[in-house]
């Protein structure tokens, strides 16, 4: 139950944060707090997830159950943060002029 909880809290936070980022990336502007807090967010989602997740990767033969998490979560996290923290794909209205 504390694991969805903390999946439930993540998304709350992460979707805020996406929220006020784009909102402020609309008037041109950009705060690394807002990345920042959807980065919070996104990992404690991507947490929960993986730990709700544990049966599955327990049944994985060998090694991998011990490697898989940690390799999901480096590639995501990797993604994620360069999509969060320094974003490219919003622009700002000083760039369109």
């Amino acid at each position: 139950m504390i694991l969805w909880i903390l999946v439930f809290a993540g998304i709350l936070i992460f979707s805020s944060g996406i929220y006020f980022l784009v909102k402020n990336y609309k008037d041109g502007k950009y705060s690394y707090g807002y990345g920042l807090l959807s980065y919070t967010g996104f990992a404690m989602v991507l947490l929960g997830v993986i730990l709700l997740m544990e049966p599955i990767f327990t049944s994985l033969p060998g090694n991998l159950a011990n490697i898989a998490p940690s390799v999901i979560t480096m590639f995501i996290c990797i993604i994620v943060g360069k999509l969060l923290l320094k974003p490219t794909f919003l622009k700002s209205k000083k760039d369109e002029s």
